[in-house]
């Protein structure tokens, strides 16, 4: 049991370090955000998605430490502080930067890889897939960008370095490297 712990430990502490340096370097791309050189503690204190992403660490360290009520009842208290719906056995790997937290939703069965960024009001959610009757929900491979109000269902696959973009529903593969659009709406008259 202790060494059940202290691995579990020594994960949460890496993810969380893992965190804050993709936290970091993405806004370190931002020219107004001036963060480029805080530390973990500090940001913990103020950025609002390195907090989210420490809650989900904490509640996958109570999962993996062999107490997996504990990462239930993380999970709840996440979704009241922070608006978001993260069931406790979704993974989220190393280096995920969420942007903005409320609306976020990742279901039991999705699996964020590496520096992935996901948006406000984004969906990972369960689907069963119409031609092959298999249920599931999203894999994003490494450094995948979710935009804000996207929903992607099923037992998909999204493809390293793909990007979808704003408003996108997606319910199908996407490969690597490829980025993904709403459809354009259309403006039309109305008569009076």
């Amino acid at each position: 049991m202790v060494w059940k712990l202290k691995e579990a430990w020594k994960k949460f502490l890496d993810d969380i370090n893992a965190d804050h340096a993709a936290a970091v370097g993405r806004q370190s791309g931002n020219q107004t955000s001036g963060t480029g050189s805080r530390s973990t503690s500090s940001m913990l204190l103020t950025d609002p998605g390195l907090q989210s992403m420490a809650a989900i660490r904490l509640m996958h360290f109570a999962r993996d430490s062999g107490v997996p009520k504990g990462g239930e009842v993380v999970s709840r208290l996440i979704r009241y502080v922070y608006g978001m719906e993260v069931h406790w056995q979704a993974e989220v790997a190393e280096g995920t930067v969420i942007e903005h937290g409320p609306g976020l939703v990742i279901s039991k069965s999705a699996r964020i890889g590496p520096n992935c960024i996901l948006s406000q009001h984004v969906t990972l959610g369960d689907m069963r897939d119409p031609k092959t009757g298999e249920s599931g929900a999203p894999t994003l491979e490494n450094d995948v960008y979710v935009g804000p109000g996207s929903i992607l269902l099923g037992p998909i696959t999204i493809g390293a370095h793909a990007r979808i973009m704003a408003g996108c529903v997606v319910s199908e593969s996407v490969p690597p490297h490829a980025t993904v659009t709403p459809q354009s709406s259309r403006l039309q008259s109305r008569r009076k």
